[in-house]
């Protein structure tokens, strides 16, 4: 990023802070015949999926929550390449802690939303703890509290991951309760972290697929596959060039716009960051809740619905017109980085898939044989995308 663009970037988000101050929700209602900034962004186009993940976090777990924390912008980019395009919303859910007795060790963290980042903001807090990991209570939760697509042609797919029997739950058999997913719509996808053997816990998670019509793996949740490629050191730069064409509006900007760098920091690190580039470079990653830019090219955008007192500095006093050019002005800087960020991601996908294939092979020459132990990588990438085709999804 030069000086010039994050000089800009900083400025943006001083200048929303500067007109929020003073401000609060306990300020009262509005006056009468006052406009405010509406409380939900005009739809956008696109054929919905819903993606919940529904994360083991006790005690044992901390290498499955540190792997999702590195897979999820990999899942973003995976959606990203689907055609016709998705309309992506995330929820997340912890089970197993100890200190939820009275939610029953469950707590829903995110509700579904394409806020990505504070899903990605969520996940990164997560932390670990002992108490009873009800799988069909979580996935019985997740289908009775989230705000499912009702549209016909949606793909609605929930991950449940964890590491002990799925049978611990008699309130919420996950056989009833995964079978009721299935007949819903919501395809259930089981990860076990642990040694996939005869007789052991694994059998039951395999059931849970079953059940639930969806993939069963059992993976090492240590082995998160990690590839470092040229491209990396590239596209995080790019990734903060991107954040200088986000103009915060309305009383979320403020929040939005911190929390995108506080979670491009979260994400430090060659190959997460440029996952994280990736799938900002993409459609997938929609902040139209708190930048005008994204809201302005949704359905439905209206200028009248937003206040003078909502708008950043760089807008006030101007008219439409004028308005106008300076989302023009950054729409086009977004998009030219966007496509800078694509092309190297094409380069940088190459690069991962030839060095996953090289250790493939060098694994199955091993003198002991077999394959690499599986990690979330096929628990997550691999699964979605399969039932993305099944469900008429094709990919670039």
């Amino acid at each position: 990023m030069t000086f010039r663009d994050a000089s800009w970037s900083l400025a943006l988000c001083f200048a929303f802070l500067t007109g929020l101050a003073g401000m609060s929700r306990a300020d009262g209602p509005p006056a009468p015949g006052a406009v405010t900034t509406p409380t939900t962004t005009p739809p956008r186009q696109g054929v919905p999926v819903d993606l919940v993940l529904c994360l083991d976090a006790s005690g044992s777990m901390d290498g499955l929550i540190d792997a999702a924390k590195r897979k999820l912008w990999d899942v973003v980019s995976l959606l990203a390449q689907a055609r016709p395009n998705p309309r992506l919303r995330v929820a997340l859910y912890r089970y197993g802690m100890s200190g939820l007795d009275e939610q029953r060790h469950i707590e829903r963290l995110v509700p579904l939303t394409d806020d990505l980042d504070q899903v990605y903001e969520k996940l990164v807090a997560v932390t670990t703890d002992g108490g009873d990991e009800f799988v069909g209570g979580v996935v019985h939760r997740a289908l009775e509290d989230l705000d499912w697509s009702k549209d016909g042609n949606a793909l609605r797919v929930l991950y449940v991951a964890g590491n002990e029997s799925a049978d611990q739950d008699q309130s919420h058999p996950f056989r009833a309760v995964c079978a009721s997913a299935r007949q819903e719509g919501v395809i259930v996808n089981a990860i076990y972290c642990g040694e996939d053997t005869p007789g052991g816990d694994a059998a039951a998670w395999r059931e849970v697929a079953q059940q639930g019509g969806g993939a069963y793996v059992a993976i090492d949740m240590q082995g998160t596959i990690q590839v470092q490629a040229p491209q990396d050191e590239q596209l995080t730069r790019l990734s903060g060039e991107l954040n200088g064409t986000y103009l915060p509006y309305g009383r979320d900007g403020a929040r939005g716009c911190e929390n995108q760098k506080a979670q491009d920091s979260n994400a430090a690190g060659a190959e997460s960051a440029a996952s994280r580039a990736q799938a900002k470079g993409s459609s997938l990653y929609w902040n139209g809740s708190w930048d005008l830019v994204d809201a302005r090219a949704a359905e439905g955008f209206d200028w009248a619905k937003i206040a003078e007192a909502d708008l950043p500095e760089a807008l006030k006093g101007k008219t439409v017109a004028e308005r106008e050019a300076v989302i023009a002005g950054l729409a086009a800087k977004r998009k030219e980085l966007q496509g800078r960020i694509q092309a190297l991601g094409v380069e940088r996908q190459k690069f991962v898939d030839a060095a996953l294939a090289a250790r493939a092979a060098e694994a199955a020459h091993r003198p002991e044989g077999g394959k690499a132990a599986d990690s979330i990588d096929a628990g997550l990438l691999h699964a979605l995308k399969e039932q993305a085709k099944a469900r008429g999804f094709t990919f670039e």
